[in-house]
């Protein structure tokens, strides 16, 4: 199959004259937009003071147990596979204490307890769990 001379796609770079070529030409452009877009996210951010549920759009959590300590519930990590996610408190006192949610474990616990100011943990998911960076 030979594609009509000419064709063009995003910022005219013209597309390879042969189907077989066409494969590797587009690998390429998705990987330059999608280093594009990942170099020009804003990271998400959130500030919490009571109990809170990690959202898929969350990144960094900063939990300030001062009044009373609380948990941060992780997502289900059978739906945030290959997530990354960090949680500081930032209180000067209380206890933070990142929860697992159903029966998901962070590197083979349920709980991770955060009791000194700006101690934090970053966490990604594999699927059924969650390891710690």
């Amino acid at each position: 199959m030979t594609l009509p001379a000419g064709t063009t796609i995003y910022n005219k770079r013209p597309l390879p004259d042969t189907a077989e070529a066409l494969p590797a030409f587009l690998g390429r452009e998705l990987n330059i937009v999608d280093r594009a877009i990942k170099d020009a996210r804003v990271r998400a951010s959130r500030s919490v003071t009571a109990a809170f549920t990690v959202t898929l759009d969350d990144e960094l959590v900063r939990a300030d147990a001062s009044a009373g300590a609380f948990a941060v519930t992780l997502p289900a990590a059978r739906q945030a596979w290959g997530r990354v996610f960090q949680v500081k408190n930032v209180g000067a006192s209380g206890t933070v204490t990142v929860t697992a949610a159903g029966t998901d474990l962070i590197d083979g616990a349920a709980t991770y307890p955060m009791a000194t100011q700006y101690q934090n943990v970053t966490v990604q998911s594999y699927g059924t769990g969650w390891d710690i960076l």
